[in-house]
C-alpha cells in the first residue's frame, strides 16, 4: 500500500527515467556554469564587505656622501632609512664626516 503511494507520487511529480536521462557532459557543463555564477557572487560580496586597501606606503631612500663614498638605504620608515645610512657611513668613516645634517632623503610612492 505504502509502495503504491510513493510510486504514484513519483509519477505525478514527473520523475521518470526518461526525464533524468541527461548525459554526463550536460550535467558537468550545467554544474560548471553554476559554480562560475556562485564564484562571481562570492567575490562581489567579499568586495563589498572588505575595507578598501590602504594607500601604498611610501619608500624612503636616504643618501649620504663622505669623501668619494656614497651610502644609500631604503625603508618604509624615513627614520629607519636615515639611521641605516648613518650606520653604513660611520662604519667606514669617522662620525664627524657622517652627521645627520648631511643625510638627504626622498620619498617614492
Amino acid at each position: 500500500m505504502m509502495l503504491k503511494k510513493y510510486l504514484c507520487a513519483a509519477l505525478l511529480c514527473g520523475i521518470t527515467a526518461a526525464a533524468q536521462a541527461q548525459t554526463a557532459e550536460e550535467r558537468i557543463a550545467r554544474l560548471e556554469a553554476q559554480v562560475a555564477r556562485l564564484t562571481e557572487q562570492v567575490n562581489r560580496l567579499l568586495a563589498e564587505r572588505l575595507p578598501p586597501a590602504p594607500p601604498e606606503q611610501a619608500v624612503h631612500v636616504c643618501r649620504i656622501s663622505a669623501f668619494t663614498d656614497t651610502f644609500r638605504s631604503e625603508h618604509a620608515s624615513r627614520g629607519r632609512a636615515r639611521l641605516d645610512v648613518l650606520k653604513q657611513c660611520r662604519a667606514k668613516h669617522a662620525e664627524m664626516f657622517c652627521t645627520p645634517q648631511k643625510v638627504q632623503c626622498e620619498a617614492y610612492r
